[in-house]
């Protein structure tokens, strides 16, 4: 009789124990998929748009929209308070988010023969070193600073070199010869755009045309005069004229259109492009 008991004390034991380890690995296993979870939220996280008191930068940054690496920098101290949310890029040329309103900035480099200004990344935590803001903006913004507040409270206004102001003065000689109260015809387009060419000291001629080679890019136009100049202004063309797309060498362009485009509103054109080469 008392070996039988100690027989069914020692199943019971045994059946305890069985049950207990049974419990422990489902903790274990249970661990790390809990470990799995937490991390693919802080993953899902850190995905999102980053905010900083300053700045916004963005979770799916832009495509690239402009060769800036190809630039060199000099140094420019100007500063300067924004007006409004204003964009900013990496070094690659891809939108990366913007600067928000009322933000005091210092720029430090400007990028020689170009229309673009850069300073450090002031923000931890994002992969920039640099931070690119086009010229127009910045000194669109010092220009209204400048006018609405007294000179004790103004930023430092840049100085505009020599080059600088001779290139304005062409752009605002070609701007010139665009006419407002005008909807030009293709034949007048192509005329126009010839002695806007020589304003800039490059060709606008069909051979541009004849002797390209590749993929042409699509530039979006309109005949109307005032639309004509919005879209010249929108798109910085005139800087592109004279720097090219590598912010150094000016280039020789034609507009291809089809004839039998309705050109009375916004329209679609070929550009073709070409290295400008000074003449010997």
């Amino acid at each position: 009789m008392k070996k039988r008991t100690a027989v069914l004390v020692l199943a019971i034991v045994l059946s305890f124990s069985l049950f207990g380890c049974g419990n422990n690995a489902d903790q274990k296993q249970e661990e790390p998929q809990e470990e799995a979870e937490q991390e693919e939220a802080q993953q899902e996280e850190i995905q999102e748009d980053i905010e900083t008191e300053n700045f916004l930068f963005l979770k799916e940054v832009g495509k690239v929209e402009y060769l800036l690496g190809e630039f060199e920098w000099e140094e420019s101290t100007i500063e300067f308070t924004t007006q409004y949310e204003t964009d900013v890029y990496d070094m690659e040329g891809r939108k990366v988010g913007y600067i928000k309103s009322d933000v005091p900035v210092t720029i430090t480099e400007h990028g020689i023969n170009s229309g673009w200004y850069r300073f450090k990344n002031p923000e931890n935590g994002t992969d920039y070193e640099y931070l690119c803001v086009r010229r127009d903006d910045v000194d669109s913004q010092v220009q209204n600073e400048t006018e609405t507040q007294n000179l004790e409270e103004q930023a430092e206004t840049p100085i505009l070199s020599d080059e600088y102001i001779e290139e304005q003065r062409m752009f605002d000689e070609a701007m010139d010869l665009i006419d407002e109260n005008k909807t030009y015809t293709i034949e007048e387009f192509h005329a126009l755009f010839k002695d806007i060419c020589e304003k800039f000291g490059t060709i606008y001629d069909v051979e541009v045309k004849e002797q390209f080679i590749g993929t042409p890019a699509k530039f979006t136009l309109n005949l109307n005069g005032k639309e004509l100049k919005n879209i010249i202004n929108d798109q910085q063309f005139f800087w592109y004229i004279l720097y090219g797309p590598t912010g150094s060498n000016p280039v020789d362009i034609y507009f291809g259109i089809d004839e039998n485009l309705d050109t009375s509103r916004d329209f679609e054109a070929t550009l073709f492009i070409r290295f400008h080469k000074e003449n010997n």
